[in-house]
């Protein structure tokens, strides 16, 4: 054994010990190795052990054993079944590499520079044998947390982890048995405030999440924001492919205005998810879309669309979606927009063809938002539509099916001179044909801004 491997043995203890007041110091959940003698003592054994292995197979260049990797296994298995988050693990992976670096450049320092051939035979073990280590860890964490956290927490950890640009997804992703897409049509399902006393969601968004295998996470309310009572937002994140130019499908632009069929028995036409073992459904089909984003207003994949009916009819009230695409590293400005959507689109029911909206559905109330003495004189349109009978109402089915009156009459139940009277009444309190280019622009703008609720 040269000197830099006898250096490096004669250190070990002190610099295992050097790491586990490392991890106490920067990693809180390991805190506790502070006052829990028998796990710190653990946590000292296996970093002495692995410093020993380390100057034993590195001079010959010597793979971990089976032996090893078990034992490598079985420490992340440990880590996780105290409760240690994926983030934390990040964390003591890499300190541990770091020291590790920072032991061979100090035992280096220490024979004064000399043995470069040695220093590039660790340098060599160290990547192949380091990235194996870290396999078979990381293997032992993710098989307990599988077993440990239920599967709605695994998703909604891998969702908020892909939001924030989380580099723990990729672990979180095998934990929940799914596959990282390059893009994702981020879509934000927004639900008002609901009746006190009304349930809770949570088997709900279970059912939802075991049905279709893709990221979400529901997100309440905070208190003071419109009244907080139990409302709040649904993130869902559904896998998009790259298209033939290399650049992400993008699905912000486009949408379906097609009924939604969907029942209970659209869970066997998706896959359905178990929440244990290692039996996981696959991953969701990638949206492939071919056209121009943000401007094809009818491809809203069948996927999603059939997500947001199938929550809607399972929340029993009126919500509002709005979705849009970016690739993997762009999510969090992709939730910015999609939030944004949701709260400019118009509350529905899923028996009222509910459906995610885009950027091109709503692009118009997106710009109103922000100028206020442009939206307080749409809301001074709307207000003029009070008298009724049903206005408001009767301008969104109208408009909803391309001011066709023989549909929009179906729609509402009623007659079509009804909807005929209706649309005169319209008239003479706004001064404003419905039918015509300028009635559409103000008169629609002025529904989808009442319906949002933008001004309750």
């Amino acid at each position: 054994m040269g000197s830099l491997f006898g250096e490096l043995a004669r250190q070990a203890t002190a610099n295992a010990r050097r790491e586990v007041e490392t991890y106490v110091r920067e990693v809180p959940e390991l805190g506790s190795l502070d006052v829990n003698s028998r796990a710190r003592a653990e946590t000292l054994e296996y970093s002495v052990w692995f410093r020993h292995r380390t100057v034993e197979l590195a001079p010959e260049n010597g793979s971990l054993t089976e032996d090893d990797l078990g034992y490598i296994t079985s420490m992340g298995a440990a880590r996780a079944g105290s409760g240690m988050s994926p983030q934390s693990r990040q964390r003591v992976l890499r300190l541990h590499t770091a020291l590790m670096l920072r032991e061979i450049n100090e035992a280096t320092e220490a024979q004064r520079g000399g043995h470069v051939e040695e220093l590039m035979r660790i340098m060599s073990w160290f990547a192949p044998q380091g990235e194996r280590g870290i396999g078979a860890y990381r293997e032992g964490f993710v098989t307990v947390m599988r077993h440990q956290v239920p599967y709605v927490e695994q998703v909604a950890l891998l969702a908020r982890s892909l939001l924030a640009g989380d580099p723990t997804a990729e672990e979180l992703a095998l934990v929940a048995g799914m596959v990282l897409a390059d893009h994702y049509a981020v879509t934000v399902i927004r639900v008002p405030d609901r009746p006190p006393g009304d349930r809770d969601l949570e088997n709900e968004i279970e059912a939802l999440v075991k049905t279709y295998g893709v990221p979400a996470t529901w997100c309440p309310e905070r208190a003071g924001e419109s009244g907080g009572r139990g409302g709040g937002e649904l993130i869902v994140l559904v896998p998009g492919a790259v298209g033939a130019d290399g650049a992400g499908a993008d699905t912000s632009g486009t949408s379906a205005d097609t009924s939604g069929t969907s029942t209970a028995t659209s869970s066997t036409s998706h896959g359905t998810g178990g929440t244990s073992g290692t039996a996981r459904r696959p991953a969701a089909p990638a949206l492939a879309l071919r056209h121009v984003p943000d401007l094809v207003p009818d491809l809203v994949p069948d996927l999603l669309r059939d997500l947001v009916q199938d929550f809607a009819r399972a929340l029993g009230r009126p919500c509002a979606a709005g979705t849009a695409s970016a690739p993997l590293s762009e999510l969090s400005g992709a939730l910015d927009r999609a939030r944004r959507i949701s709260r400019a689109a118009p509350l529905r029911r899923a028996s009222t063809r509910l459906r995610p909206h885009t950027l091109a559905d709503v692009f118009v109330e997106l710009a109103v938002a922000d100028v206020p003495f442009v939206d307080e004189w749409l809301r001074t349109v709307a207000r003029s539509l009070r008298p009724g009978p049903d206005l408001l109402v009767t301008l969104d089915a109208y408009y909803r099916h391309d001011m066709n009156r023989g549909s929009a009459a179906t729609a509402l139940n009623v007659h079509p001179r009804t909807l005929d009277y209706r649309l005169r009444r319209v008239r003479e309190l706004t001064g404003i044909d419905p039918g015509s280019t300028h009635g559409v622009r103000i008169l629609g703008s002025a529904v989808t801004r009442s319906l949002s609720r933008a001004w309750s």
